[in-house]
């Protein structure tokens, strides 16, 4: 195996001292949202945590950022000032996950709720195409993606991801807690849309395979899971027996995977179990997988010292990237 560099990020505290200066981007500016509780507000105090960072390739000063409490922020000045996205007044106004079509940069596509924890549920995915000026429910009628119905809360569906077909916006994937789904016609109009299970289980992340022409998708949850045939069936792959993810009695389990575009073949795969929410017990560590052999390696665990089981586990938001032009450099989020 190449020599491999991992970078664990610290709390910003830790790493003034020890790792160079960071400066908060922002957006600082708490939801002006009328159907959060006093009592939620004052818990959250502001933004709340951020679970995602994207990117408009055709806008390269604009960035997204989302919150399970404090919705959708935009940043059209590389994150010197942040603007709302139009979802503070949704009954859930957090926000799991952002795609942007690629016909136009007015299209964006979110997944509601928070995808990691017990924060809030989700009620499904919105769609703008105004730049978040107005916003409507795609989630279909007859064949439709499944969410939380208010008249059952007991009964919680999550969206943690999103995924757009770069080549054509009617392609959207949604990695929900019931399944994973399709719509082939995203761009229709919110009525006609339509959503097919292509893979049945609880997922949590999904991608694209570099280089292959949007030919084969992977993604990952409570197993993992390959597509090559643009995403329409996924088959599961097997899970070696002897690592920790097949032996653990920990009953929450999520593998959330990375792979650099410098090595398409390789595909970081980070495990982490837990008790669920307020769990005691974590554990977590890293594979890596050769997609053309489906040859596993073991690269390391983590020890509770580290603090990544917790980082990477519920509600954490899957704080692990690999670099995109050095494929043998990885990040991760540590107490």
């Amino acid at each position: 195996m190449k020599r491999l560099l991992l970078i664990l990020t610290l709390l910003p505290s830790t790493l003034l001292a020890q790792h160079g200066i960071w400066r908060e981007l922002g957006p600082t500016h708490p939801p002006e949202n009328a159907q959060m509780r006093p009592e939620t507000f004052t818990r959250i105090k502001g933004t709340g945590r951020l679970a995602f960072v994207e990117f408009d390739t055709r806008l390269p000063n604009r960035i997204f950022t989302g919150s399970p409490s404090g919705g959708l922020f935009i940043s059209d000045d590389r994150g010197v000032s942040w603007r709302n996205g139009g979802t503070d007044f949704f009954w859930v106004p957090g926000v799991s996950h952002i795609q942007v079509a690629p016909e136009s940069s007015s299209t964006w596509f979110i997944a509601n709720g928070d995808g990691d924890a017990d924060f809030s549920f989700s009620l499904g995915v919105a769609r703008t195409r105004d730049e978040g000026q107005t916003w409507e429910w795609i989630n279909g009628i007859e064949e439709s993606l499944p969410f939380t119905d208010l008249n059952k809360p007991w009964k919680i569906v999550r969206i943690r991801k999103l995924l757009i077909d770069p080549r054509d916006g009617n392609r959207l994937w949604a990695a929900t807690t019931e399944g994973l789904f399709l719509a082939t016609n995203a761009l229709a109009k919110a009525d006609q849309i339509r959503w097919k299970k292509v893979a049945s289980g609880v997922f949590y992340d999904l991608c694209f395979q570099p280089a292959s022409m949007g030919r084969v998708l992977l993604a990952s949850g409570d197993g993992l899971y390959r597509s090559r045939d643009g995403g329409f069936q996924f088959e599961q792959m097997t899970l070696p027996d002897e690592f920790g993810f097949q032996k653990d009695d920990l009953p929450v389990k999520q593998l959330t995977i990375r792979i650099s575009p410098a090595d398409p073949s390789t595909l970081w795969v980070a495990y982490t179990a837990n008790e669920g929410h307020s769990s005691r017990k974590f554990n977590a560590e890293l594979y890596s997988v050769d997609l053309d052999s489906e040859q596993w390696s073991f690269v390391r665990a983590f020890g509770k010292d580290l603090g990544v089981q917790r980082r990477l586990g519920h509600g954490r938001s899957q704080a692990f990237a690999v670099h995109p032009t050095n494929p043998d450099e990885l990040y991760w989020e540590m107490c």
